[in-house]
Order: C-alpha cells, then structure tokens, then sequence
C-alpha cells in the first residue's frame, strides 16, 4: 500500500537521522531539482544551507491534541477506499490542525485538514466545519495529487500545502520556507508511523 519510489527512499534515509535537541537541518539543492537533507553542514559547498534552525523550536503537533481516536474509524474506511496509507492521512491532520476540527488558518484553511474554500468545493465538500466531509474531502485531494505526482511523497505532500501549481511551476518543492519545513514534519510523522 505503501509506494516507495527512490525519491522517498532518499527523503526517509535523511530524514531519519536523528538530529540532537540543538542540531541544524541543511539541505542541498542538487542539479536535478533534487533536495537533499542533512544534519551535517558542508561549509567548503555554497549549495549547503542551513533549512530548519535547531528542530526543537519546531516542535510536531502531538496525537494527544483533542482527540484523534474518534476520526480513526473513518481514516481507515478512507484510506481503504482511495488506497491511501492511513498513516499518511494522519501524519498531514496531526501537521494540518493536531486534530482541532475547529482549526483556521491565518489564510482562511479550516478543519482537520485545512481545506482552502476552493479545494472544498472541487472535492464536494459543502461544510469544511463538519469533520467528516473535512476529512473526507482532504483525502479525496490527497488521492488526487497521489496520480498527478506519480505517489512521489514528498511532491504530493508539498502540493498539499503550497498547491500543485506551485509545485509544477518549480519542478519539485517550492522554495518557499513554510512548505519545505511541512514536508520534513508530515514525513517524519509519517515514517514515524
């Protein structure tokens, strides 16, 4: 259920290191358009720079927030039906909202999973305040990017924050600060299981 491509493979093997309470996270830009990420620095390398100042100041939503068993049932029932892993559903709630339904993003995202007004409606949600739909329309949307990115996890997941356009406009990750660190925390959660 689970599709691994070597994208992912190199996402997990990076992130995966387990970095100390003060450690830096660098990324390195190559080529390809590929993002490297490491806990050692390359100062001798300008394409070397620091991405996430000490990982402790970014601390991950934790599963105790409100109450996340209540939504597992249809996380499951979901994931089954889309052929989504429910720990990637998860993984984006926890980021998204720590499992606030009433969450409301400084940009107008509500819900679980932080649905745009646009986004809703496109995968027929008529309430974004109702967590059933909420959820539901944001797995449809995962679905949907899951194709559209060929199930490339970390694209898929930085569609999800920053849109598909921004990421096709840049042929991977946006640059942009908020998405890449997105990335890093839905995937650590996500590898975490």
């Amino acid at each position: 259920m689970r599709h691994l491509n070597l994208s992912l493979f190199y996402w997990v093997l990076l992130i995966s290191i387990k970095p100390t309470a003060n450690a830096d996270i660098y990324s390195y830009h190559a080529p390809d358009n590929t993002i490297h990420l490491t806990n050692q620095s390359k100062l001798s390398d300008k394409h070397y720079r620091r991405t996430v100042k000490t990982p402790s100041a970014y601390p991950l939503p934790t599963l105790s927030s409100p109450n996340p068993l209540k939504y597992q049932a249809l996380i499951r029932s979901l994931a089954q039906q889309y052929q989504l892993p429910a720990h990637l559903i998860n993984a984006i709630i926890a980021v998204e909202s720590a499992y606030n339904p009433q969450a409301v993003s400084h940009k107008g995202a509500v819900g679980l999973m932080q649905l745009m007004p646009q986004t809703a409606k496109r995968f027929g949600v008529k309430n974004r305040r109702n967590a059933q739909q909420n959820i539901t329309g944001g797995v449809r949307f995962l679905s949907y990017l899951m194709k559209k990115f060929n199930a490339n996890l970390p694209l898929v997941v930085a569609a999800y924050n920053a849109g598909e356009q921004a990421v096709i406009k840049y042929r991977g990750i946006p640059p942009y600060p908020e998405t890449r660190q997105y990335v890093i925390k839905v995937l650590s959660r996500y590898i975490k299981g």
